[in-house]
């Protein structure tokens, strides 16, 4: 599908399904909405005094729990739409939706929008209402505006990391846990949260513990930049840096190098729709890593002479509802791998199997509730694929032969009986009864 058949614009970055079924579609020129049959576009109000999309190059959209669609841009600003009342809204409760944000977190409570400039807003809908709270180094609740990451623990806290320290919001109260240091990572495990600086310290507090400690330290760590992806594996945290990857075990505050196969020096880290890990290093290789076991799966997807060529790698993995993992490349069309044959597929624009592809440069991927496969490109617009497990039988109540009678074979009507079993009428007159499989003929009068 591309703009001839409804898209606004033919470069589509994110695709969403909303509870009621509807198809999101995020481009560069609007947010597109399909039913199965038509678009309906939306655009940036040209006077934007109201509520509606802050800008046409629209990156993500996600839904929370009230059935509100938020929808982030390419100016760091999130509109945020109504689904029950089709239209777009002040999630500010004060009109103060023109703020920038960068990030979103959703919990089941709130909503915490966030970013490297005006600090974070956690947003509460109640009583048909919207209300917010800011929390900035304007108004004395922060001591900077950037923000790292927000993130909820098992018990409920929720930890907002900045450039000057960490923070803690329990029982509607905001409270400095550790000052000065600058917190760039975090992950949350059942008995810990462990968080690292971006001087590469790992610091760690326990479920029934008061402060958080310092607990072991990264070499050859200068910033952020040098901490490009982490994942956690059971109880143990995989740490990957510029140069090396470490496991870090929270219970003990050991840190130690990564084994063999988890090192995987640079290793950026995406996570697919079932909460596995893929890491990529530049290389053109995707390693998939499962995160109850830990077990790895290395696949080469991006020969060396295309990686050089693109500014950065870009995958999307999706695992669908047949146990089959869906790989997309920005270069090099995508790849299926069949998790219980082991057989692995690949699909591009020139293949001459099918017409799946218009472009090799692809953006996004989604299964849909049917089991249907969504795929955004860049300037060609959706693919949609349906699978078919099997095709359709076609069944003749009458033999197939010689007599060409106009009304042979020309079925008026197929009732169903609460059994199971098919009436088949047909215009020439006979009646046939088979059960609901077709394969046994129980009746059959003229």
């Amino acid at each position: 599908m591309t703009t001839s058949n409804g898209l606004s614009n033919n470069t589509v970055r994110h695709i969403y399904q909303d509870s009621k079924g509807f198809i999101w579609f995020s481009t560069l020129n609007g947010l597109n909405r399909y039913d199965g049959n038509t678009f309906r576009t939306f655009l940036p109000d040209s006077i934007g005094e109201l509520p509606s999309l802050a800008d046409g190059r629209v990156k993500s959209v996600c839904e929370d729990n009230h059935g509100f669609l938020w929808i982030s841009t390419s100016i760091d600003r999130f509109s945020c739409y109504d689904l029950k009342r089709d239209c777009f809204v002040d999630y500010t409760g004060c009109e103060a939706f023109k703020e920038q944000y960068a990030y979103i977190t959703l919990l089941s409570d709130a909503v915490w929008l966030w970013g490297r400039g005006k600090g974070c807003r956690r947003v509460c809908y109640k009583n048909d209402r919207f209300y917010s709270d800011v929390f900035c180094l304007e108004n004395g609740t922060l001591d900077t505006n950037t923000v790292s990451f927000i993130e909820q623990d098992s018990l409920g806290r929720v930890w907002i990391g900045t450039q000057e320290g960490l923070y803690v919001w329990q029982n509607r109260v905001l409270k400095k846990m550790v000052s000065s240091h600058s917190f760039v990572r975090i992950h949350c495990f059942s008995e810990y949260v462990c968080f690292i600086t971006a001087k590469g310290e790992i610091w760690c507090i326990g479920k029934d513990e008061q402060r958080a400690t310092k607990k072991a330290e990264l070499p050859n760590v200068c910033s952020g930049y040098d901490l490009p992806g982490n994942a956690a594996i059971g109880n143990q945290w995989l740490i990957f840096t510029g140069d090396a990857s470490f496991v870090f075990l929270p219970a003990t505050g050991e840190l130690s190098r990564a084994p063999a196969s988890w090192n995987i020096p640079g290793a950026e880290i995406i996570t697919d729709n079932c909460g596995n890990y893929c890491a990529y290093n530049k290389t053109g290789h995707l390693y998939y890593i499962q995160a109850k076991t830990g077990e790895v799966m290395s696949f080469r997807l991006m020969p060396e002479e295309k990686v050089q060529l693109i500014d950065k790698e870009r995958y999307h993995v999706v695992r669908d509802s047949r146990g089959i993992l869906w790989i997309s490349t920005y270069g090099n069309g995508f790849y299926t791998y069949d998790l219980h044959t082991g057989h692995l597929s690949h699909f591009k624009a020139d293949d001459t199997r099918s017409s799946v592809l218009l472009s090799d440069e692809l953006l996004y991927m989604m299964e849909d509730r049917s089991g249907s496969i969504w795929i955004g490109a860049d300037h060609t617009g959706v693919s949609h694929l349906k699978m078919v497990d099997k095709i359709s039988d076609l069944f003749y109540p009458e033999p197939q032969g010689e007599d060409k009678s106009l009304y042979k074979n020309n079925v008026r009507t197929l009732p169903s009986l609460s059994d199971g079993d098919i009436y088949m009428a047909t215009r020439n007159g006979k009646v046939y009864l088979y059960d609901s499989t077709f394969s046994q003929k129980k009746y059959e009068k003229e």
